[in-house]
């Protein structure tokens, strides 16, 4: 019978010289880049109940169409139609606002200027209770525990509506916000801007707000 254990040991020999060629073994790391973080979201957005988790998430910034419909998808944000009928306080200037306004209005205070925005969703984009925290931690509060949400909050009649009316006070930020329900889209009428200057216009605000008429 024919020997092959040398010829089998030969080729062995021969595999393991060609493989310990270091010229032709070479290990390269690459350092792993992180991805660049997500754009903060405008302080006048609303929550939005359509994120894949189930959780109310933020609006993305506006300013480009594909970017607000990364969260909201176009059909939902409620830019169609008219607004309703209002009285604006002599002492508001009109101002330039994001994409997701249906009008933004600014006035002069002690402290600085203080921002009025007009916004619309349909739905009750999140709930009562989202929203009042979002702008709770905008101007640095805690959150409000469930059973503290309707002490937070005033409803009174406007027009043939109900308006929910809230005022909530930073350190050195203060909101005021009046929440409107019509034909199946909430509307969000929020004053922002230091403590002082919102205090000098509530009075203002709020004869805004009753001014609003719904068609």
């Amino acid at each position: 019978m024919p020997q092959v254990k040398p010829l089998f040991s030969l080729g062995i020999l021969i595999f393991l010289a060609g493989c310990s060629d270091s010229r032709d073994a070479r290990v390269y790391e690459v350092a792993k880049e992180d991805p660049p973080p997500p754009p903060e979201a405008p302080a006048d957005a609303p929550m939005a109940p359509f994120a894949g988790n189930g959780e109310a998430q933020p609006e993305r910034p506006a300013g480009a169409a594909d970017m607000a419909s990364r969260r909201l998808p176009e059909e939902a944000l409620n830019q169609g139609g008219d607004n309703p009928d209002w009285t604006v306080p002599a002492s508001w200037n009109a101002s330039e606002g994001s994409a997701m306004r249906r009008a933004s209005f600014a006035a002069d205070g002690p402290g600085g200027p203080v921002d009025i925005a007009v916004t619309s969703f349909p739905g009750d984009v999140g709930g009562l209770a989202a929203n009042l925290n979002r702008w709770r931690r905008q101007i640095g509060l805690p959150p409000l525990a469930p059973g503290e949400v309707e002490s937070a909050v005033t409803r009174v009649p406007v027009g043939d509506k109900e308006a929910v009316l809230c005022r909530m006070e930073g350190e050195t930020q203060a909101t005021m916000a009046a929440i409107f329900e019509h034909d199946g889209n909430s509307w969000f009428l929020k004053m922002t801007g230091p403590r002082s200057s919102v205090a000098a216009n509530a009075e203002s605000f709020t004869q805004f707000v009753e001014t609003v008429r719904f068609p």
